[in-house]
Formats: structure tokens, sequence, C-alpha cells
């Protein structure tokens, strides 16, 4: 079971997919991503592209993001997300069982204040693929973010973002890009 940390379903338990599918972000991360960007969430609108355990996008809504559209493109995982959004009763959680790279096409009339990518470790090309998308497509707003988390150190990407701020916890990297 995931902890959620903060916010109006805070020390609220949701269930975790099968962690040889997905590789949940830890406590210890999510604290930390959090923490460096709390007075931003209120009323933000957030892409969270690799759903995984959907415990990102649930910790936005219990922080009071405005709205969260999530996608995941594994069937299984994407019933527990949508069951464990069900059992707390999330409405402004939007679920879509496709691949990323398709949700951003499909979101590209839509700007986001948070994109968050946390794609297979084991696949650097869909990240780096998933921000030219986002580039293509314009869909993060002027003040947005975009954070990524990923074990690549020296992260090189063609898009024309610029890095905020970079953190590292063991193995994990986390980038922080804008415009």
């Amino acid at each position: 079971m995931i902890r959620i940390i903060s916010g109006i379903f805070k020390g609220r338990r949701i269930e975790e997919p099968d962690l040889t599918v997905v590789r949940p972000t830890t406590d210890k991360i999510r604290e930390a991503i959090f923490s460096s960007i709390q007075f931003e969430i209120e009323n933000a609108t957030v892409l969270d592209l690799f759903g995984g355990s959907g415990a990102i996008s649930i910790e936005f809504i219990s922080r009071q993001a405005k709205e969260v559209d999530l996608s995941e493109k594994n069937n299984k995982v994407f019933n527990i997300i949508k069951k464990n959004t069900e059992q707390l009763k999330i409405k402004n959680l939007n679920l879509y069982n496709i691949d990323a790279l398709k949700m951003i096409e499909l979101k590209k009339e839509k700007k986001y204040d948070f994109i968050f990518l946390d794609p297979p470790y084991d696949n650097q090309q869909l990240l780096l693929d998933s921000l030219e998308k986002i580039q293509e497509f314009d869909i993060l707003s002027d003040d947005g973010k975009i954070i990524i988390e990923t074990n690549i150190d020296n992260l090189e990407f063609n898009a024309k973002f610029k890095l905020l701020k970079l953190k590292k916890y063991r193995k994990t990297f986390i980038y922080f890009l804008g415009k």
C-alpha cells in the first residue's frame, strides 16, 4: 500500500500495482518533489503521463490542484488507479487508458501548469520523445514546470526547455524544467 503524504487525503492508503510492472515513486521522493512546488499547486492543471500507481496524481489532487489528466497504458495498472480514485471519490482526476505520446496529442489544445514524466527507466527514448511532443504541441503553460523522475544522470534533450532545478536521491534524479 502507498500512503498519501499531505493534503485532504493525508494518511490515506491506496493499492499499488504489481511491482514487476511499475516502479512507484517513493514517499521520500514524492515529499521532495511536492516540497519544491507546494505553493504553486492550488488550482493548477496537471498532466501525469505515466500514471503508474497514481500516487503522484492523487497527491496533486490532495493538495488542491484544480484538475489532473492521467494516462496509463497498462490495463491492469489503469484499473487499480481507477479503483483507488473511486474509493477516494475523486472527481477532478481524469483517467485515460492510452499511451503517453497519444495523450499529449489528445490534449494538444490544453495548457498545463505541471507535467509529470516518470517513464520506465529502461526507455530513455520514450522520455525524449515525450519532451519533443510536449514542445511540438506547446501544452506547457508559460510559467509551467515539467517534472521528470529518472535514473539518467546528465539528461540531454533536444526540446527547448531550460533546467530550473535538479535533485538527486541515491540513483534517482528529479529534473524540473521550464520554458
